[in-house]
């Protein structure tokens, strides 16, 4: 984090390196369909398609720029129907009930700026039971463990409170993130 409390802003290789930790912990099972909102998304969601060949991928970005990317990124994918890009703020989802089997989430700040009601709401009712949620941060640049301890401990209990089931908090090189499950 930085020093106001913001993640960093990371790009290219870095991007790619923090959306492998947070596919990694999602551990997304095979042919699910994924779910991925926050910085540079798609990256992680190409990840998983590239590795998966049966497998979907649903993309929350906002904003031209971020659209534009996720498109770029996934252009096979959408036009063979495995991905698709929603222009949506991720607490105005509506998925069908339980049809995501993975969830992450890289840099999204409002789970650690505030307690996320309707954005977890939205990826609760998303979600199937047992389902992973992924929420990843770039790794500290100040390299100040209890910040990041700090932040991950207000993530998992905002992901308490909006009803998932918090199994645990990471701090490593490549990143730092909250793994919990839906009920």
């Amino acid at each position: 984090m930085t020093e106001e409390g913001r993640p960093p802003v990371v790009s290219g290789t870095e991007a790619d390196a923090l959306h492998m930790f947070a596919v990694a912990l999602a551990n997304p099972p095979a042919g699910a369909t994924v779910l991925e909102f926050g910085a540079r998304a798609g990256t992680g969601s190409a990840q998983v398609l590239a590795h998966d060949p049966v497998s979907r991928a649903v993309v929350v970005a906002r904003g031209d720029s971020a659209l534009r990317q996720a498109r770029a990124v996934l252009a096979s994918d959408l036009l063979d129907g495995r991905a698709t890009v929603l222009d949506v703020d991720l607490r105005a989802l509506a998925l069908p009930p339980a049809s995501i089997g993975a969830a992450f989430g890289v840099d999204a700040t409002v789970f650690w700026r505030s307690m996320a009601l309707y954005e977890l709401a939205a990826l609760h009712h998303a979600l199937t039971p047992g389902a992973p949620l992924v929420i990843a941060y770039a790794p500290d640049p100040t390299g100040s463990a209890t910040r990041a301890r700090a932040v991950l401990a207000t993530v998992a209990a905002a992901l308490t409170s909006g009803g998932f089931a918090v199994e645990r908090e990471v701090i490593e090189a490549s990143g730092c993130a909250v793994v919990a499950r839906r009920p």
